[in-house]
């Protein structure tokens, strides 16, 4: 199922559709992860509104570009984030905040 015609053809419409808006967060290295991972899946590929938090972040709070997601959501929600686990496995939930 994971790398079904009928799954990528739901979530290309979902992707493509002009009321959709994505948002991501240094959503390249996903895109990659897509590729590499599920390579006969292409709905990642027709993405129509997206907005890349990281980017908005630095803008709004003139940090550096590079601004990683544990130190954004560290300001923004006041909680770290577990750094247990660098890369997420998107299939084992859930992902944990530390205590």
């Amino acid at each position: 199922m994971k790398d079904s015609e009928e799954l990528d053809k739901k979530l290309s419409n979902i992707f493509a559709h002009r009321d959709s808006v994505i948002v991501g967060f240094s959503f390249n290295s996903d895109v990659e992860q897509f590729a590499r991972k599920f390579p006969n899946l292409k709905f990642y590929r027709y993405i129509q509104n997206f907005i890349d938090a990281q980017n908005y972040f630095s803008l709004v709070t003139l940090s550096p570009p590079m601004t990683g997601l544990a130190k954004v959501a560290d300001k923004v929600f006041g909680l770290p984030i577990c750094k247990k686990e660098q890369m997420s496995n998107w299939e084992r939930r859930p992902l944990r905040l530390s205590q």
